[in-house]
């Protein structure tokens, strides 16, 4: 099995169909589907049980959070490589998953691709990411977990931290940084993401949760270091656009030497 896809879902019965109708409707059809729903009461596990004969395992029951239901989910995974399309996301397109594994990754343990961003304001972004991550970069931003790919072999033995209920995730790829795993950026768009659930959304919760996963994965001895680190490119940056505005100065005044001299001639 190639891939194994997980959904969690917890009351979002509207979500859930969404995302059913983009997994089944992929024409790559080596992959498993994998639903965990936490106990919903608004119709998802009848619309769940629909599913059944498309589905390698589901169950619906009270679970303790996001990141315990995708451990259940890891937990009965067989595919090569696991990913994580929660209800109310979808695949870009039908030949999504096609189009990504018509290529082999030997050389990396996790695949990210890019991710159409969706508000509920009706706002969306189509957001690329950058071709290669570090620590540093995963400080300031984060992948699209959705649009992620993790080998099998990743999660032996690292779980998902359930202490956080919002930003274990992105405590994840900090993680699999200090790990040395092996990142690959793939230029193609992986999904419609929901830019409306509890992980999106910024609350003290989130904050506090981020600056301890900081606190947890990033040494102390590191901060000062990649804190300059910052500031110089900062500085470069800065000067880089002092740079271009000294040269279209410079431009404009040759620009008005020149018609000033054009006048002239004129004039004579």
């Amino acid at each position: 099995m190639k891939l194994s896809i997980i959904t969690i879902n917890l009351n979002n019965l509207d979500g859930l169909r969404r995302t059913a109708e983009s997994v089944l409707a992929q024409t790559f059809t080596d992959f498993e589907w994998i639903i965990i729903d936490g106990g919903s009461t608004d119709g998802s596990r009848e619309q769940i049980e629909r599913y059944a004969d498309r589905t390698a395992y589901w169950c619906s029951k009270p679970d303790k959070g996001i990141y315990n239901a995708i451990n259940k989910g890891i937990a009965h995974a067989q595919g090569d490589y696991i990913q994580i399309l929660n209800s109310g996301d979808r695949f870009f397109a039908d030949t999504t998953l096609e189009h990504l594994f018509s290529n082999e990754y030997p050389d990396a343990d996790i695949l990210y691709g890019d991710a159409y961003l969706l508000y509920p304001d009706g706002k969306h972004i189509d957001k690329h990411y950058p071709d290669t991550v570090s620590l540093n970069y995963f400080i300031h931003d984060v992948i699209n977990h959705q649009a992620s790919f993790f080998r099998r072999e990743v999660f032996d033995g690292h779980p998902y931290d359930e202490r956080y209920l919002i930003a274990g995730d992105w405590a994840y790829c900090l993680e699999a940084v200090c790990r040395g795993l092996r990142f690959r950026h793939v230029p193609q768009t992986i999904v419609y993401y929901d830019n409306d659930g509890i992980s999106a959304q910024w609350s003290q919760r989130q904050i506090k949760e981020r600056q301890d996963i900081l606190d947890r994965y990033v040494p102390t001895h590191l901060k000062p270091d990649m804190e300059a680190i910052d500031k110089l490119r900062a500085l470069r940056r800065r000067r880089s656009t002092s740079k271009l505005l000294n040269f279209s100065i410079r431009m404009c005044q040759r620009w008005e030497r020149l018609m000033q001299r054009i006048e002239k001639r004129k004039q004579n």
